[in-house]
């Protein structure tokens, strides 16, 4: 029965990805006519249209944002194929593009996938944690882009355009419900133009998050409330110079935690005689989006604690200005990210107070860029610039036990990071002939960091595990050049095939909470992609294929590994070499009139290309096997359909699949080899919306996740489990279940 499941799921899968590609991103708007309309991109420092990028970029609008429900960059995991977000402990998560990307869990690493937001990067995956509201598009770049984008692009860029100022004086409502899990949503602008030089929008959103995690000890949970606000103002005070300034608030406050056990060890040190020990038997141990963690008072020696939470303010401002100089535009490019986080995760996953993590992160930044761009026309095309970029991170870390848990005692570590990076770089295109266009493009970037670490000495056997360190400072300093060349032939204008080749790097860095000092430093990473492709726009559809190949040179690989014995979990960086090639193949298709048909497909094969470390001795990477967070296959597929039901009212349908094959959240060798992994799944959304778009309204009745499809997105050990290392126990965070949102929306 097991085999005929795996086959249906097989057959399910390749007919997808048959449909799919017959039906041949999303990316290209539709107009009234059933023709294709083109779509503006930014994420590569300037504006072009999507289907002359000689770049693989995904784009997702605000209508697809709001009919999958996506509230913040975590829940983006999905939305585009080849892109796998898995959450963890910390709240950020690990973005992986094409079957490559880092981890999240250790929060000293940058992430080889950057965010920008309104193009400013942003340098920790904790930013993913702000809310999503008021956008106009997001923009995925896929593959190495260390040229124009720079600062730890080596394997791709996702881009959050916020919406500007509109010219007239507006209002804009957006409402919903989520009945599964008591959650409400509220957003709200309005467009407020001053003079005729002067025009602001303000923005907000509030979201009350239920939880869809049972605790039978303190309810639904975890509790999630946003609370945010962004003011946007434009200033035109000429006809050459353009002003724009953002700035966003936003108050995030969770209680509780989604992590539970998947998988108690089968020997040794168990999660469930360890509940028996505290007096709890309702322990249960699988993944059923069940909780049983709790902050209980033990006999007279544990006391009870804090509920687990996590709570985060942040402030970020953005001043842009343009000016257009000879035909040229000259930008400038301020930002300034001010958050700070504290958190308690429970990790003892039992009624009991046993073993808990708590940190506590600051983060201020500063970034400045000034670039200058040439007229679009012309045989030669050219981008230039310098950037500037100063990050202050401190993350101060404890970790508490009691017995009976295996682990007890308590151990205090400190942690802070200064990193200063300058650079300058172009890229130009030339004219060879009408159809013939060659491009290249060079970056240096000068890099230093600086980090203070210090661990006090511990007690119990946690003091033994990790013993303490004097107050310690490390540094280093790097310089990389990197760039691109490319070709491009457009044989009409909307049909063209490339080539490119792109080399991109990441600076080094170190370890937040080593072992010991002498394990902290990690090498920078270099990645090498090389894209072959081609883009086809018709009047009535559109077709998009790319051949990949990246290859990264000490890949900033982070994997869990168990310290001491009992063992603490802990995530570290190994430096080795990996390699990700396939295809990649998105497009669109107006089928009949209001009925059009969408989406993509990827297939990377993402394996590491050494054996780390070498033999005899046990290893955590095999030449040849597949990575974490690796599915082989993924894609999606989006049907729209709209049609008039009256005069005023238009029936808005919109169908969508999501899918993955098998993924492994560790590498499938050694002690991981009973790890929990997630099969090959197909997840159905369903979108039914009538709209009055004379008098600016829209109600809808979204269903999220109609398959009901149950798989781990998250997949670590259990600390203090097992016996020798082999039979751990495993917990993670399960997918959010079927449920039914309610939506409203008027503009005017």
């Amino acid at each position: 029965m097991r085999a005929q499941g795996r086959a249906r799921r097989t057959a399910a899968l390749l007919a997808s990805c048959a449909l799919t590609v017959l039906s041949a991103g999303a990316a290209q708007a539709q107009t009234d006519d059933g023709a294709l309309e083109e779509v503006i991109v930014t994420a590569r420092k300037r504006a072009e249209t999507l289907s002359d990028a000689p770049a693989t970029i995904a784009v997702v609008s605000d209508d697809k944002l709001r009919a999958v429900a996506v509230t913040n960059a975590n829940e983006l995991n999905g939305v585009v194929p080849g892109l796998v977000m898995m959450a963890g402990v910390g709240g950020g998560p690990g973005v992986t593009f094409r079957g490559l990307g880092s981890n999240s869990a250790l929060f000293s690493v940058e992430s080889s996938v950057a965010l920008f937001v309104d193009g400013v990067y942003t340098a920790h995956t904790r930013d993913y944690v702000a809310p999503m509201y008021d956008l106009e598009r997001v923009e995925m770049v896929k593959g190495t882009q260390g040229t124009l984008l720079g600062k730890n692009t080596t394997l791709g860029a996702i881009t959050l355009v916020t919406r500007r100022p509109g010219d007239d004086l507006g209002v804009n409502l957006e409402t919903s419900y989520d009945f599964k899990t008591n959650t409400p949503r509220i957003e709200a602008a309005v467009d407020v133009p001053i003079s005729e030089q002067l025009k602001a929008r303000i923005s907000g959103l509030f979201i009350d998050d239920g939880g869809y995690v049972r605790n039978p000890y303190s309810g639904q949970q975890p509790d999630t409330r946003d609370v945010s606000g962004r003011l946007s103002l434009q200033w035109t005070p000429g006809a050459d110079v353009d002003v724009t300034f953002i700035y966003q608030h936003d108050d995030h406050e969770q209680t509780g935690q989604s992590l539970e056990v998947l998988r108690d060890a089968t020997a040794g040190l168990t999660l469930a005689a360890r509940a028996l020990a505290t007096g709890q038997t309702d322990f249960e141990g699988r993944p059923n989006r069940r909780s049983e963690s709790g902050s209980d008072a033990f006999g007279a020696s544990v006391p009870a604690g804090r509920t687990p939470y996590d709570n985060q303010v942040s402030d970020r401002f953005n001043l842009i200005a343009n000016w257009q100089i000879g035909g040229h535009t000259l930008t400038s490019q301020s930002a300034y990210v001010d958050w700070q986080v504290e958190r308690l995760s429970d990790l003892d996953f039992l009624k009991a107070n046993l073993l808990n993590l708590g940190d506590n992160e600051k983060n201020q930044q500063y970034s400045q860029e000034f670039r200058i761009a040439s007229p679009s026309e012309g045989r030669l095309t050219y981008l230039a610039g310098v950037f500037y970029f100063y990050n202050d991170w401190t993350l101060n870390r404890s970790l508490t036990g009691a017995q009976p848990s295996a682990l007890f005692g308590s151990v205090l570590s400190l942690y802070n990071q200064k990193t200063e990076t300058i650079s300058a770089f172009g890229q130009a295109t030339y004219a060879l002939t009408d159809k013939l266009n060659a491009s290249v493009g060079l970056r240096y970037t000068h890099e230093t960091k600086d980090a203070t670490l210090l661990r006090s000495q511990g007690s119990g056997n946690l003091g033994a595990i990790f013993p303490a360190y004097p107050r310690t400072k490390l540094s280093s300093t790097e310089e990389d050049v990197d760039g691109d060349i490319g070709l491009q032939y457009k044989f009409e204008p909307g049909r063209m095939v490339y080539v490119s080749a792109s080399k991109g790097s990441k600076g080094g860095g170190f370890q937040s909470s080593p072992t010991t000092i002498a394990g902290a430093p990690y090498k920078g990473e270099t990645a090498y992609t090389v894209e072959a492709g081609g883009k086809f726009v018709f009047d009535r559809a559109s077709l998009d294929v790319a051949v990949f190949q990246t290859t990264v040179e000490d890949f900033q690989f982070s994997r869990t590994a168990v310290v001491g014995n009992p063992g603490v979990a802990q995530t570290v960086v190994t430096n080795l070499d990996v390699r990700s090639r396939g295809v990649e193949v998105n497009g669109s298709l107006r089928v009949a009139e209001g009925l059009r048909l969408s989406g993509g497909v990827v297939y990377a094969d993402s394996v590491f290309t050494e054996t780390v470390p070498p033999p005899p001795a046990v290893p955590v990477a095999v030449d040849g096997l597949r990575q974490p967070r690796a599915p082989k296959w993924s894609g999606n597929l989006d049907a729209n359909f709209s049609r008039p039901i009256t005069d005023d009212l238009t029936l808005n349908v919109l169908g969508s699949l999501e899918f993955m094959s098998k993924t492994y959240f560790q590498p499938n060798v050694g002690v991981n080899l009973n790890a929990p992994h997630r099969d090959g799944f197909g997840k159905v959304n369903l979108r039914v919306a009538v709209e009055n778009e004379a008098a600016g309204w829209e109600i809808a009745l979204l269903g999220k996740n109609l398959t009901d499809v149950t798989e781990p997105q998250f997949v670590t050990s259990v600390s203090g489990t097992g016996a020798g290392g082999n039979t751990t126990a495993w917990y993670g965070i399960v997918n959010p279940p079927l449920s039914v949102v309610l939506q409203f929306r008027i503009r005017r």
